[in-house]
């Protein structure tokens, strides 16, 4: 989204607005000229179909494994994640089954992301759901959540039950915690509060399915709005 103080440097010549646009791999940069920064305003992520093109006992259950993505944007000293499932269903011609994502097949979001240097753009693959290890126990007393009917308080007991606060996300012993440290179960290496897995050999993006049909939607897309502002971010404007 162009803000208001972003319109006036475009207007006064400072900034100028760009897209910029990556696909087919799940790692990219995008450059940061010097003595300049850019904000990205805007971006829209295609929805796509992750699967293996090697794998010849592929089936429409490893798609939908494969089906929820991270993608992230980190410079120097800011890191954005976003958390992104794809829709897709499953379409015949000629008696051959085409994976295809649904709807409008992509999704569009606004932001304000103020990098002083290059850019690097990651997508990957959320840990296989099904390798997960669930635990759930009552909070500690540290935690500011007020105490039931219905919320999540401190009694491991019906009805003031808590929901799940960790998940093992996979062999790698990576964790998801919400509380984090509010929470009385241990903590092993790896853990962290928002919902990501690492990359890994497990979750990195598979190449393209070039000898196939369908392999235009078997990459990610992704169209990047930004604006160039040409000076230093920390110059004093009058």
């Amino acid at each position: 989204m162009i803000t208001t103080n972003l319109a006036e440097l475009i207007h006064s010549g400072v900034g100028k607005y760009y897209t910029w646009n990556l696909g087919t791999t799940g790692s990219a940069r995008l450059p940061v000229a010097k003595d300049c920064y850019i904000v990205i305003t805007d971006f829209y992520f295609s929805n796509f179909v992750d699967r293996n093109p090697l794998d010849v006992n592929f089936d429409i259950q490893e798609a939908l494994k494969n089906c929820v993505h991270h993608l992230r944007f980190k410079s120097q000293s800011e890191s954005y994640l976003y958390n992104i499932r794809s829709p897709f269903k499953i379409e015949q011609f000629e008696g051959v089954d085409y994976l295809m994502p649904i709807g409008e097949s992509g999704v569009q979001f606004n932001c304000y992301q103020l990098h002083t240097t290059d850019v690097h753009i990651d997508i990957w693959r959320l840990q296989d759901f099904m390798t997960w290890v669930l635990n759930a126990g009552k909070l500690s007393n540290k935690t500011a959540e007020p105490a039931g009917p219905l919320g999540y308080g401190t009694v491991n007991l019906a009805p003031n039950q808590n929901v799940v606060r960790r998940v093992e996300l996979g062999l790698a012993g990576s964790q998801y915690i919400p509380y984090g440290d509010k929470s009385d179960l241990p903590l092993v290496d790896g853990w962290r509060e928002q919902f990501l897995s690492d990359i890994n050999n497990q979750t990195f993006l598979h190449p393209p399915a070039i000898d196939e049909a369908d392999g235009n939607f078997t990459y990610p897309l992704v169209t990047i709005g930004y604006v160039l502002v040409k000076e230093p971010f920390n110059r004093k404007r009058k």
